[in-house]
């Protein structure tokens, strides 16, 4: 598996909107400025906001990049959002002198690449829910649903089925499939059988549920 590495170079990026940054504007380098010289002077809470907010641009921005050259970090939009913030704040929350607004975004774009590319690199192996259900889960003030698992890929890849390797994680993953659009779900089973019709066999041998039985439930009982 690939290490996410946003380079300089790559610069284009996806319209990126948020809920987490809907507040935030693309303010002009003379209000940052001035943003930065009130804030140094007074150390209030209004001027810390102040700053923050003026500077969210950059997140917009910086995961906007990382969805049109990465699109494997596209299921972690939530997370991107809320590493960048984290990621500003913490500069902000750093700031004991007056420096210069590109000295600043500077480094506030170093920060949010690198806890971005920490969360991704750390979490791809893990299956989540859909953004859908996972931001109703948010507005329920219950956790965000994730289930540890190892892609396909990985496993066809680093390690062979004499290893004791389970070849198939959905089988093992029933927990959060209520969770999953049900094309989705059915999208991913038949891509298994198409591109991966001896790991799916080797997954039912296992379980000892015959092929049939597993897309039968799938479009059936599994659903209702």
């Amino acid at each position: 598996m690939n290490l996410i590495h946003l380079t300089s170079q790559q610069n284009k990026r996806r319209n990126f909107d948020h809920p987490l940054l809907d507040e935030c504007k693309d303010f002009t380098v003379e209000v940052i400025d001035g943003q930065i010289e009130f804030y140094i002077a007074t150390r209030n809470k209004q001027a810390f906001d102040d700053l923050v907010l003026g500077n969210l641009i950059l997140v917009k921005w910086v995961v906007g990049r990382y969805l049109h050259h990465w699109p494997e970090s596209r299921p972690y939009e939530d997370d991107m959002a809320s590493e960048g913030i984290c990621a500003v704040t913490s500069i902000v929350a750093e700031l004991h002198e007056v420096i210069l607004v590109g000295q600043l975004r500077a480094m506030m774009v170093a920060r949010i690449k690198h806890q971005i590319e920490e969360f991704l690199n750390n979490n791809r192996s893990l299956v989540r829910a859909s953004l859908r259900t996972n931001r109703n889960r948010r507005k329920q003030g219950r956790e965000l649903e994730y289930t540890n698992s190892v892609t396909l890929d990985e496993k066809l890849v680093y390690g062979s089925r004499d290893e004791g390797l389970v070849c198939v994680d959905i089988l093992d993953s029933y927990d959060i499939i209520d969770s999953i659009d049900k094309e989705e779900f059915i999208d991913i089973v038949l891509l298994m059988m198409e591109k991966y019709p001896k790991v799916l066999e080797s997954g039912s041998e296992q379980t000892k549920i015959l092929i049939e039985n597993i897309i039968r439930a799938i479009r059936g009982s599994t659903y209702g």
